[in-house]
């Protein structure tokens, strides 16, 4: 990426270049426009405000990020140290790694300031960038330990609750209660493990859950993808910060944060966690093959569903296809290439199951979508 700055420190061009990796092309693409990449003339560093582009948002990012990174390092102020008994500093965990929160107390225990050091892996910049801003922090303010009511950041769930642990721990510790009885002892139970595959963005993976005797989860782990194309969204989620969530909780789980960037393969683990508890279901009846006309059945897109409608002729060959809207916004580029009639109309005429359908370069999964739909309506042999 270049980035051409006038005589007074503001932007005056940004250009990109092409990426070393060809998944990439469709994003970088959505970035590469006058639209976008416009917003940043004129600014001076570091930006804001810049609007990032729905779908390619990461890509976005990191062109903000790029950016900003010309903008002249400021001099770190001089850290004061704490009086002691007034606070301190503790190591908090991250989404990949780890961090220094600083917590200054006023003399009543009040929290006077918190102060956040950088993490021990560049995986977690962006996400301690956004809970590292006044907006976040200054909620600590004035308040008595431990501290409620902190509204975590979106997107930074993790690192927000991290900095919220962080400062509690410093609250003061209760009196012990009077011990009470142990009650009996009940007999031990083996832990039961079990192992499903999960459907991640364009493989699958193994996800073992370990429960204890009460039927509630242990441990999560993670196996890894067939498809290498899912090896950056599998090491997002594959960590005690997105799997420790699911530990001590029964079956179905509820309330695990996702991760952004992330959410479609933190959505495949919580499905394959949940399956373990869900009964399965009574197969459905077949209806007589005279009565088999089409119908409309659900499609699993990138990251949402939609209606796939097929009409069959009288000899069972398929007459038309038509598609819904995705229930997901971010799959409304990837619905619109394959709702064309070069692809639809690949399937008219055709015997089920169909074969020999090109897919749309650059949709492959909304394509497989509807042809493993379409096929859902060939009669069981």
């Amino acid at each position: 990426m270049n980035v051409t700055l006038n005589d007074d420190g503001t932007v005056k061009a940004v250009t990109l270049g092409e990426s070393d990796s060809s998944d990439d092309k469709y994003f970088l693409g959505t970035v590469n426009t006058d639209a976008f990449l416009g917003q940043f003339a004129g600014k001076a560093l570091p930006v804001d405000g810049i609007d990032t582009v729905s779908g390619a948002t990461i890509s976005s990012k990191a062109v903000i990020e790029a950016v900003n990174s010309f903008a002249s390092a400021e001099p770190a102020p001089v850290e004061e140290p704490a009086a002691e008994g007034k606070g301190g500093t503790v190591k908090a965990k991250g989404l990949t790694g780890s961090f220094d929160v600083n917590v200054t107390l006023n003399d009543d225990g009040t929290v006077a300031k918190v102060k956040l050091g950088e993490s021990d892996s560049a995986d977690d910049k962006w996400f301690l960038g956004e809970v590292s801003k006044d907006a976040f922090l200054d909620q600590f303010i004035g308040k008595a330990l431990p501290v409620d009511g902190i509204d975590t950041v979106s997107g930074a769930t993790i690192s927000s609750k991290a900095v919220i642990e962080a400062v509690n721990s410093f609250a003061p510790a209760e009196p012990a209660p009077a011990e009470e009885p142990a009650p009996a002892e009940e007999p031990a139970t083996e832990a039961e493990t079990k192992t499903v595959t999960a459907k991640g963005v364009m493989g699958s993976f193994d996800v073992t859950v370990t429960l204890n005797g009460g039927g509630i989860v242990e441990k999560v782990t993670l196996g890894e993808s067939d498809s290498k194309d899912d090896h950056y969204f599998l090491t997002y989620i594959n960590n005690d910060g997105f799997l420790g969530q699911f530990a001590g909780k029964t079956l179905p789980v509820t309330d695990i944060d996702m991760i952004s960037g992330a959410t479609v393969s933190c959505q495949a683990v919580i499905d394959a966690v949940n399956s373990i508890a869900a009964a399965e279901p009574a197969p459905a009846e077949e209806p007589a093959k005279d009565e088999i006309k089409g119908g409309t059945v659900k499609a699993k897109g990138l990251t949402g569903s939609f209606d796939v409608t097929v009409t069959l002729n009288d000899d069972g060959t398929v007459a038309a296809v038509t598609l819904g809207e995705s229930d997901s916004s971010d799959d409304k580029y990837f619905l619109g290439t394959v709702n064309t009639d070069a692809f639809l109309g690949q399937f008219t005429g055709k015997a089920l199951p169909v074969d020999g359908i090109d897919t749309v370069s650059g949709a492959t999964i909304s394509s497989k979508a509807v042809i493993e739909a379409v096929n859902s309506f060939v009669q069981g042999e």
